[in-house]
């Protein structure tokens, strides 16, 4: 072989040799750099999980606080002082958290949230004792034996376990008793949502922590809020007609009552006639047990001094509102739809409001409001309370419109079941939880203190 041919083979060789090189070293510090974000996303998630662990802890000595000053307890309440003072100085963050708590726990600064809150509470457990009062009265007549308490709630855990893991069904809501147990047990703490709303007020959110120290994208991502909530505050003020989803014995239609009272009974704009809502539905797949078991003495009580009209009907968050079969009057079509009169309200409702149902019904509840918010005009509100925040995520990721290569969004149009998802793009989100002003913390599924709370509007 020529020595030039040689020499060419070789040069050649060499630069294949060169190349493999070249690819094996990219290869391996792509490989790097993967396993480094990995690890990058590994320890944030751990500090993340640590904050929270800690938030809890602080919500917890916070609330000790507050039933301490309620019971006018001071032994009590100094212990929690301290302790509280003890843990914040183990924490670098400690100044950030310290604001948030203190501002919450003085007396001094909070005066006119404090009373405005403490109203609406006051309204909330009124109303329930009312409720609690009829509804023992009844229950003592057929229940003979036993302490009615303890018969009660024994039943009602039975329900409530299964409403956790999204077992139940309609049979379960035959016995009264057991419903009645949990109006008991549940009502009134449900019923507390002037903790969440409230959380949106002027005042609160004057005295609210900064986000000093957080990146960029954390500090756009709370100025973006901010503004949504000043809007959100606004329509809150003008409510006249609420829906209630999954309403059960109705706490969250009676929270919302009195949260507006507690705020129009200083900023009447509008309710010029004694504050009263217009109209209310309550929307549950049970509503017929509900209304023996509670409704309809709930009914009494709120209408007409809260409430204009209050309408109970039947509703199933697994079925779509409406129906795009050519022939709606067929009986196959009834069957698989809600009751017509629900899409006709939806249109003129102000805001809907939705506790721990999305995540008793997992991915069954897609078409419904993908369709509700389609229904809804622009400027509704959407209250969310659930246990924890993985549905709201999946709620929120639904609502994000997806580039062709989001693998993710695939996996979500697949898992959904729902064609078209472009009618939730017109919701806005805002959390309005314990994470509220922590926005590295809204990603976590679990939450400092009480459950996950999202608020929207449909703009």
């Amino acid at each position: 072989m020529p020595l030039i041919q040689r020499r060419v083979i070789h040069f050649i060789m060499n630069q294949q040799r060169e190349q493999i090189s070249k690819a094996g070293r990219q290869l391996s510090n792509n490989s790097d750099a993967g396993a480094q974000l990995v690890a990058s996303q590994i320890q944030t998630k751990k500090e993340l999980k640590t904050k929270l662990k800690f938030q809890r802890r602080v919500h917890k000595l916070e609330t000790r606080i507050a039933h301490a000053i309620s019971r006018k307890d001071p032994v009590v309440e100094h212990q929690a002082r301290k302790d509280l003072d003890d843990l914040l100085r183990t924490r670098n963050d400690s100044l950030i958290l310290n604001t948030c708590c203190m501002s919450r726990i003085t007396d001094s600064s909070t005066t006119s949230v404090d009373a405005r809150r403490s109203a609406a509470i006051e309204e909330v457990t009124q109303i329930f004792r009312q409720l609690l009062t009829s509804l023992d009265q009844k229950s003592r007549e057929s229940v003979q034996d036993g302490s009615l308490k303890q018969i009660q709630n024994s039943k009602a855990r039975n329900l409530l376990r299964h409403m956790t893991k999204g077992t139940q069904d309609i049979d379960m809501f035959q016995d009264v008793e057991a419903l009645r147990g949990y109006v008991r047990k549940k009502f009134h703490g449900r019923a507390l949502i002037v903790n969440s709303l409230g959380n949106i007020t002027p005042e609160s959110l004057q005295m609210a922590p900064g986000i000093d120290g957080v990146n960029e994208e954390y500090r756009l991502q709370y100025q973006k809020q901010r503004e949504l909530i000043d809007m959100c505050y606004d329509m809150l003020l003008s409510i006249q007609h609420v829906c209630s989803i999954g309403c059960g014995p109705g706490n969250d239609a009676v929270g919302l009552i009195a949260f507006l009272r507690s705020r129009l009974s200083n900023e009447s704009k509008g309710y010029e006639t004694g504050r009263k809502l217009s109209e209310v539905m309550l929307l549950d797949f049970a509503i017929e047990e509900w209304k023996e078991a509670a409704l309809n003495d709930l009914v009494h009580i709120l209408q007409p001094q809260y409430v204009r009209k209050i309408i109970c009907q039947s509703c199933d968050v697994t079925k779509p509102i409406i129906t795009n079969h050519d022939d709606k009057e067929s009986a196959e079509s009834k069957d698989e739809v809600n009751n017509p009169c629900i899409a006709e309200f939806v249109q003129r409702a102000d805001i809907f409001l939705t506790s721990y149902l999305l995540s008793e019904t997992h991915h069954k509840w897609d078409l419904f409001f993908v369709q509700l918010v389609e229904l809804a005009p622009v400027g509704a509100l959407f209250y969310f309370s659930e246990p924890m925040a993985w549905q709201l995520h999946r709620l929120i990721r639904m609502s994000t419109p997806s580039s062709s290569d989001d693998t993710a969004a695939v996996d979500l149009e697949k898992e959904s079941q729902v064609e078209d998802l472009t009618p939730l793009q017109s919701l806005n989100f805002v959390w309005i939880d314990s994470s509220m002003h922590y926005p590295e913390m809204q990603q976590m599924e679990g939450r400092a203190g009480g459950p996950a709370i999202l608020l929207a509007i449909k703009l």
